[in-house]
């Protein structure tokens, strides 16, 4: 039988965990409203963004300058699916996403479908689950020219 500090150890870790995934749920959130400040507050002070195709920021600092534009201003669903957190520390873990993403980019006129995944680092600041290096790796990208979207 268990003794009451495993279960309590036991209970911690699938809190972390929870955590962990809110804060990538709230990642997306962030991403699909363009709530920009949002997104960066994700991130831990000396976090590290590797996304493919080539976009890499380092930094909380260099991820607040950059962010808006290189990931430019659109539309779209961010989907996260399948988390695999792996707790290393009391204080660190990593995280596998599969990730859809459906986005419309108004200033192109475009319409692009990409499948991947994300390779996640996780640390525990000031009490607080953050983002401390991501890496999306894509499986597929599909693009196409399309009229204005037309917000129901």
């Amino acid at each position: 039988m268990a003794q009451p500090a495993e279960l309590e150890a036991r209970i911690r870790a699938l809190e972390d965990i929870e955590s962990i995934k809110q804060l990538k749920y709230r990642y997306f959130r962030n991403l699909d409203s363009l709530n920009w400040d949002g997104v960066i507050d994700c991130f831990a002070e000396d976090a590290m963004i590797d996304y493919e195709p080539g976009i890499k920021m380092e930094g909380k600092e260099d991820i607040r300058k950059n962010i808006r534009d290189k990931l430019l201003e659109h539309i779209g669903v961010h989907q996260g699916h399948h988390p695999e957190i792996k707790m290393t520390s009391d204080t660190t873990a990593t995280g596998k996403w599969e990730l859809f993403v459906y986005h419309y980019l108004p200033i192109a006129k475009k319409g692009f479908r990409l499948g991947g995944f994300y390779d996640d680092e996780y640390i525990r600041e000031k009490e607080e689950w953050k983002i401390s290096r991501t890496r999306m790796t894509l499986i597929f990208l599909e693009m196409w020219d399309r009229e204005p979207l037309k917000r129901m």
